[in-house]
């Protein structure tokens, strides 16, 4: 394996792991913000958008949760699943990019 494509895998491996705790954080500040400002009137801004958002975030972990995926197993942690998922993308885009865009750019697109 030549030194280039070493580098592009740690940065997809690099990636995955930002896109993880990334993800994870998010959840952790969004649902902190919704239970510090969730006390206000309904159809305030900041209330309105972090709950949203903490929603947004919850829904993979909510279906695995209430069992319609069929799995019971030790990924019922919400924070272990969101931060999965969000790797798992974040990684997919970085490879799409590493393997695929960025070389074509340094190619100047075949011209």
């Amino acid at each position: 394996m030549s030194k280039s494509v070493k580098k592009k895998w740690l940065a997809v491996f690099k990636a995955g792991v930002w896109g993880g705790l990334s993800v994870v954080v998010a959840l952790c500040l969004f649902t902190m913000a919704a239970r510090i400002w969730g006390s206000g009137q309904a159809g305030e801004f900041w209330p309105d958008t972090f709950l949203t958002l903490a929603w947004i975030l919850s829904m993979p972990p909510s279906l695995q949760l209430s069992g319609r995926l069929g799995y019971h197993g030790w990924l019922l942690n919400p924070y272990l699943l969101d931060g999965l998922l969000g790797s798992i993308a974040s990684t997919f885009v970085t490879m799409i990019w590493q393997f695929s865009i960025k070389p074509a750019i340094e190619s100047g697109f075949g011209g």
